[in-house]
Parts: structure tokens; sequence; C-alpha cells
């Protein structure tokens, strides 16, 4: 018989074929690390040594959410608020998330861009360059198990790099009768 520990915990016994061979199916385990070891029981009770740990992390959780996104100017500007009218095409997109997760940058359900969290959970993106047009950014995190956050709120941007019409003519009156 084959018996199945998951660190010092004991979950499982199952009958090896006649050609060793054996399978079995985990319980569900909970989220966190895992380490699983067997040993092999003969039929007159002698225990082997248990086999190398196999160690794995079980993550079903998605990460938080990224809470807000921060949108500023590329020339070093503050912070711009959701709504803002700006000539920057090349924003700078800036939020925090799970450390090491995929952030993924949406204009409503188009993909614009994507980075990795740093360490610390920090992240900045800016496109190369975005045309004229109103956006509504929002965006997510993918930890390292592929679980998706729900998006951030969403921040609405116009971009605006055409200059003003030139005026056709003007008319000149002086102010004496």
């Amino acid at each position: 018989k084959i018996s199945i520990y998951d660190g010092i915990f004991f979950l499982f016994i199952t009958q090896a074929q006649a050609d060793g061979s054996w399978i079995f199916e985990t319980p569900p385990l909970l989220n966190g690390s895992h380490s699983l070891t067997v040993t092999a029981t003969d039929a007159i009770g002698n225990v082997s040594v248990a086999s190398p740990p196999t160690n794995f992390t079980v993550d079903t959780l998605a990460p938080t959410p990224i809470l807000a996104l921060t949108v500023s100017n590329n020339i070093g500007s503050p912070a711009l608020a959701s709504g803002t009218v700006t000539n920057d095409n090349t924003p700078i997109i800036s939020g925090r998330a799970e450390a090491g997760a995929l952030i993924t940058v949406y204009n409503g359900a188009t993909i614009v861009g994507t980075v990795t969290a740093g360490a610390d959970g920090s992240w900045s993106w800016a496109p190369s360059s975005l045309n004229d047009a109103t956006y509504v950014l929002t965006a997510t995190a993918t930890d390292a198990a592929g679980n998706v956050s729900l998006p951030s709120p969403p921040f609405t941007l116009t971009i605006d790099t055409a200059a003003p019409v030139a005026p056709l003519a003007f008319t000149l009156t002086d102010n004496i009768s």
C-alpha cells in the first residue's frame, strides 16, 4: 500500500498495481504551501523511507483589485483627475497591485498595454502614443497562478493634441466716430 502525506499530515492510502504504479487524487487542498511525500508498506508491514517531497502552492484567490489608477503627463506634472483633457499622448499610467502580478491596462474592453508590478507592488506604464480620443482606462492584476483581479475603477482621459483652427478673418474698427 502507498501512504500519502502533506508535511506531517496523513492524507490517504492507495494500493499499488502489480507493476508498482499507483494513482491518487488529493482531496481539496487549502490555499498555501504543500509538501507531499509518500511511503510504501509491504505485505508484512515494513515501511519505506519517505519519498523526496513534491512542493507546490495552491492559489485559488484572485489578487486584490487595483484600487485606483494614477494618470499623469509624462513631463512630470501632478496626477490628473479623471475626466481631464490633456495634450500629452504618452501619459504615465500607474498604480499598486500584488507584487510580481501582470498588470493589463484596458481602454474599454481593448488591451492597450501590459507591465509587471515590482517587488513592492508598484507599477507604471506609458503608451508609445495614443490617438486623439476619449479613453476609459481600467486595469487588472493577474497573479502567478493565473488568477485575475476585478478591474480597477475606470479613469476617463481625453487626449487632444490638435491645435485650434486659426481664425479665417478679423475685423478692425476704431472706437472714434
